[in-house]
């Protein structure tokens, strides 16, 4: 893709017969060979946030696909590719991540609120590509509406009848879409951890000037439940705001 070789240190690389190997920057170069030795590069200049050498043993169906994907980006837990077939393939840095992401979209694979897991394998998950702008983009630029909270909690209600014990997520994990459908795209500890109402959700969106409406909105679609929300959000932020106090003086 065009970077100097002065901005990288070379490592090595062995891979093994049918796998395919990529580098973070989205370029496919070999498959289906015997042996060989990669020379990869670790980045100097802060071009992404961390550098990772990968080989995956995909099925034949997946590793056709992939040889038209398209680099869409690189996050804290893997990197995506967008693939045919309004189809996308996340290959995750980390066995646990992996694990915990492709056991909450197999628990929501009925669930419209959820993109359709399609495959799964070693280190990696094929699902369905979701359209939209992210809660916090579309925000910024439209700002919220009734229907958007109705999905969202729509979404709260989801997670309960799937039995997540986690009745939370960040506004960058939630597209919205056409007629503000909200889905979300990238789910992470529903099964692991217990938070009993959408806090961070509701920390973005105060940091966004919107939490009023949000509460207001609620408050229109089910008064008891935004009461609740409330009293919870303000009892945590209180707490946080003390944390902060204490820091401070130290």
């Amino acid at each position: 893709m065009g970077i100097p070789a002065e901005f990288f240190d070379l490592v090595f690389l062995e891979v093994s017969f049918g796998d395919l190997f990529f580098d973070v920057f989205g370029d496919v170069f070999l498959s289906g060979v015997s042996h060989i030795i990669f020379i990869g590069a670790i980045n100097k200049v802060d071009v992404m946030k961390r550098y990772h050498c990968y080989s995956a043993n995909f099925d034949l169906e997946t590793e056709v696909l992939f040889k038209e994907a398209v680099f869409l980006g690189q996050g804290n837990n893997g990197v995506v590719y967008m693939l045919p077939k309004n189809k996308v393939i996340k290959l995750f840095f980390d066995e646990k991540v992996w694990y915990d992401e492709a056991s909450i979209l197999s628990k929501a694979k009925d669930s419209k609120y959820f993109p359709r897991l399609y495959s799964k394998g070693n280190l990696y998950i094929v699902r369905e590509m979701i359209e939209g702008v992210q809660l916090d983009k579309y925000i910024k630029k439209y700002g919220l509406n009734k229907q958007i909270t109705r999905n969202i909690y729509n979404i709260t209600k989801e997670f309960k009848r799937l039995k997540f014990t986690k009745i939370d997520s960040r506004c960058k994990d939630l597209y919205v879409g056409k007629d503000s459908m909200v889905r979300i795209i990238d789910p992470k500890k529903y099964l692991k951890r217990k938070v009993s109402f959408p806090r961070h959700l509701m920390k973005g969106l105060m940091k966004l000037k919107v939490l009023e409406d949000f509460l207001n909105y609620m408050k229109e679609i089910d008064m008891d439940k935004a009461l609740e929300w409330e009293t919870k959000f303000n009892k945590y932020w209180e707490k946080e705001k003390l944390k902060k106090s204490i820091t401070k003086r130290k």
